[in-house]
Parts: C-alpha cells; structure tokens; sequence
C-alpha cells in the first residue's frame, strides 16, 4: 500500500491495525485480506446515500482489487451494540453473507467469493 496517496484517516487505520481502506464521495469500507479470505472491519456509507446500493458498490471494490485463486470467502462481523444491529445485519444476509458463529458480542458472517 503506497501511503503517500492516502487520505489522512486512511493513514491511520493502515498505520494503527494495518488495514486497507477504500472510500469514495458517499463513505468507506476498511478491511483486511489474509490468507484465503477477506475480511471487512467497517463499512459506512452516509445516511444520505444508503439504501442506493453503495454499501455493495464499496464491497465490490473491495473483491474487484483483491480478487485471486486463493481468495474464496469474505467475512465480516456484526457488533450486537452497534445503533444500527438489525439493519446491518439485513443488508448482509440479503447481500449473500450467511452465518457462521457468533456470542454474546457479535455474529459472524461469511460469504463465498
């Protein structure tokens, strides 16, 4: 990742956990790629903007840049304290993602790439 082109919040999460970020006019996705998956940290979108497909829009960037023979899941977690739990947890599932554990603090999803 050449951080000379990254925005200053991109810059820090890279320099803080070492993960990727992708944003654009409407929000961002930051996340991370391990051995055979990707896995996504955080997605937002303004509020102006949801529900226009840009939450898929910045999930395919990510696939589209990141995309190989060894890459076959995409996972993500849901925070059960998060504002906006149920809705987050519906624009997943209805993306593709399914359930694959979870407890007292989170649900993890996993979809196949």
């Amino acid at each position: 990742m050449q951080q000379t082109s990254l925005t200053k919040y991109a810059r820090y999460i890279w320099e803080k956990a070492g993960h990727q970020l992708i944003e654009d006019d409407h929000g961002f996705i930051t996340f991370e790629v391990a051995q055979n998956f990707i896995h996504i940290h955080d997605l937002w979108v303004d509020p102006d903007y949801r529900h226009k497909g840009h939450g898929s829009d910045l999930v395919q960037k990510v696939i589209d840049s990141n995309k190989n023979d060894s890459i076959k899941f995409l996972t993500s977690c849901v925070q059960l304290k998060a504002n906006d739990v149920t809705q987050t947890l519906k624009a997943q599932l209805h993306y593709g993602f399914y359930v694959v554990g979870g407890n007292e603090n989170e649900i993890k999803l996993a979809k196949e790439i």
